[in-house]
């Protein structure tokens, strides 16, 4: 709300969380610069009118983080950021991976969120179809 330029997407794939995230985004008045989506995150990152088209994604509860990872860069413009919601426990945010689709941890940032910046470019293959994230993750 402090940043008016900022725009960001919500994904959910569950329609009940969805209607939930337009009103509240409503309530806090910023319906216009927030969209959410309703549908499976890699799909939509490989939709033309996503791909690198937001200045961040926020993630809480979406999946393993390497999924996470490769289901949000592809929709982030150069600079932009991938917040995750983060459980309490320390876990590796190896810079390799990160690196593969363009993903740079910004350390410290608060605690139980991460952030990632897209800081490099994100291969035409990504996000991978489901299935074959699941059998050969990032990381």
């Amino acid at each position: 709300m402090a940043r008016p330029s900022f725009a960001a997407v919500l994904l959910d794939a569950i329609q009940k969380r969805c209607s939930f995230l337009v009103w509240a985004a409503g309530q806090l008045g910023i319906g216009d610069r927030v969209d959410v989506w309703c549908g499976r995150a890699e799909e939509i990152g490989n939709q033309d009118r996503a791909r690198f088209g937001f200045d961040a994604v926020v993630a809480r509860g979406f999946g393993p983080p390497a999924q996470t990872v490769e289901c949000g860069a592809p929709l982030l413009r150069p600079g932009g950021r991938l917040v995750i919601s983060e459980p309490p426990e320390d876990r590796e945010w190896p810079a390799g991976p990160l690196a593969a689709v363009g993903l740079v941890h910004e350390p410290d940032v608060a605690a139980g969120v991460v952030v990632l910046r897209r800081d490099g470019e994100v291969d035409d293959r990504y996000p991978r179809r489901i299935k074959i994230q699941q059998r050969t993750p990032l990381f």
